[in-house]
């Protein structure tokens, strides 16, 4: 009898520190009080039942705390936080207008808001004025001349036929007169350091950003990574996407929602 055994494993792994916000931890992930009542997502821990539960969208009184909930609520300018349903039901004729009230609606039929399902490829955009800074599903539109293209830098932004450094993830420098990607220590203040936007897919494409007391002897803005940040700022720095998951001293800053080990497993006998 001959044996013939061929196993193939595929095995992939992502780690990366470019945030998802496709993966806001919900309130009931959080698993400590002071994660839960720190957090950006709008959480109020209940004692009796020991459990974080969800404020109701309708008291979150500040803009940033209702868009960290794009999943159950949506900010409107008149009237404040509300309950989410579905895009269509939000009034949006543009791409900001409508990530302005949830981020989850980043396209527009020109009345209502829709589903990233609905955001144009950037090859489809045939107007400068609709390409420039549009966000497609798979990342940040540009017009170089010609054509609606992704942009895949600062530097491409920059050099094209129609330049520009417009873009919250990059910088003018007035020195050399270059378009640069913005990085976390060149934040100042505290109430700023909490993340930069970079070239990838809508909603992932986050740098996160924290304050370390402890840079150097001093206090500065340092990017994110869930090895550097303590307790007490793994929730806000990872912009909701991490949380603690054990007490004080011995957690970690995990995300929410496990980055899968993918193992594929083929095997083929034969006698």
């Amino acid at each position: 009898m001959i044996k013939n055994l061929a196993i193939v494993m595929c095995i992939t792994m992502v780690n990366s520190i470019t945030l998802n916000l496709n993966e806001i931890c919900y309130c009931s992930q959080l698993i400590q009080e002071w994660d839960c009542n720190d957090s950006l997502q709008g959480c109020i821990w209940d004692s009796k039942s020991q459990v974080c539960q969800e404020i109701p969208c309708s008291e979150l009184s500040l803009p940033k705390f209702c868009q960290m909930q794009p999943q159950r609520c949506y900010w409107n300018q008149n009237i404040g936080c509300l309950n989410f349903t579905d895009c269509s039901s939000l009034k949006g004729s543009s791409q900001s207008s409508c990530i302005e009230q949830n981020i989850y609606c980043p396209a527009s039929n020109g009345t209502n808001c829709q589903s990233i399902n609905y955001l144009q490829t950037c090859s489809s955009i045939t107007t400068p004025d609709n390409c420039n800074n549009y966000f497609s599903a798979t990342g940040l539109c540009m017009w170089n001349g010609k054509n609606c293209i992704q942009a895949t830098s600062c530097q491409q932004l920059w050099s094209n036929s129609t330049p520009s450094c417009d873009f919250r993830g990059c910088y003018l420098n007035n020195e050399t007169q270059q378009c640069l990607p913005k990085i976390c220590s060149q934040i100042q203040s505290e109430l700023q350091c909490y993340g930069i936007l970079t070239f990838g897919p809508y909603l992932n494409n986050v740098i996160g950003c924290f304050w370390n007391y402890q840079l150097n002897g001093s206090s500065g803005c340092q990017e994110f990574s869930p090895q550097l940040v303590m307790y007490a700022n793994c929730d806000d720095s990872s912009l909701g996407t991490y949380h603690w998951n054990s007490n004080k001293e011995q957690g970690q800053c995990v995300p929410c929602f496990q980055k899968l080990l993918f193992l594929s497993i083929v095997i083929t006998i034969l006698f």
